[in-house]
């Protein structure tokens, strides 16, 4: 696993393109830098002790839950108290023409 990691912005103009992509060449060329999530505005890179084939990351557990009788219950019912939530939070717009006295 890794201990940290360095999110590099891409989008950058004149001084500052040119130092990302210095940056990006840097950290690339080193072992141990993993590209873990990447889109139009930057990359974020995990810095890592082990190579990736390693690490022995284990996901039997996240599969076998994905599938667990209480997590989809306990799924149902977070949605149903949303739902209630957002059906009380919606502002009243009808007002009252009672006369005030």
């Amino acid at each position: 696993m890794g201990f940290g990691g360095i999110y590099v912005v891409t989008d950058g103009h004149d001084a500052s393109g040119r130092a990302s992509a210095q940056l990006l060449a840097n950290i690339t060329s080193c072992s141990g830098v993993q590209s873990v999530v990447s889109n139009a505005k930057g990359t974020y890179y995990r810095f890592t002790l082990n190579p990736p084939a390693e690490q022995h990351i284990d996901d039997a557990g996240i599969v076998e839950q994905s599938h667990n009788p209480w997590r989809i219950a306990w799924l149902w019912c977070l949605g149903i108290i949303v739902f209630l939530y957002c059906i009380v939070a919606i502002p009243r717009t009808h007002a009252s023409n009672e006369e005030e006295a």
